[in-house]
């Protein structure tokens, strides 16, 4: 158990001290791609080659409500860790908090 969390703090620091892309880089309605790395129950973070940050850092939010047109009630059918997303559409940038929301709807 104790390796484990070990293992996770050394992820954490490699993600954390990878190279980023500014996000000057990306305007809203850009299209861009990553990888679901976590889910709850109002969306999905996703890993980006961006420098976001919040709560996971390098991740954008891909909120519940944008992942398709029509209602989705399980997250978990229509999403799994570690899929590849393309064609994500930035929908909003807040620069002075460097966060990105991203859908998926047309």
């Amino acid at each position: 158990r104790v390796r484990k969390v070990k293992s996770l703090k050394r992820d954490f620091k490699a993600k954390k001290d990878r190279i980023r892309k500014p996000l000057t880089d990306i305007t809203l309605g850009s299209k861009i791609s990553g990888k679901v790395v976590d889910i709850c129950p109002f969306g999905a973070f996703i890993e980006t080659e961006y420098a976001v940050k919040g709560s996971h850092y390098g991740c954008a939010l891909l909120h519940i409500s944008q992942i398709k047109d029509e209602k989705v009630e399980d997250i978990s059918k229509e999403l799994s860790v570690g899929q590849k997303l393309e064609d994500l559409r930035v929908v909003k940038i807040d620069h002075e908090k460097s966060e990105v929301a991203l859908s998926l709807r047309a």
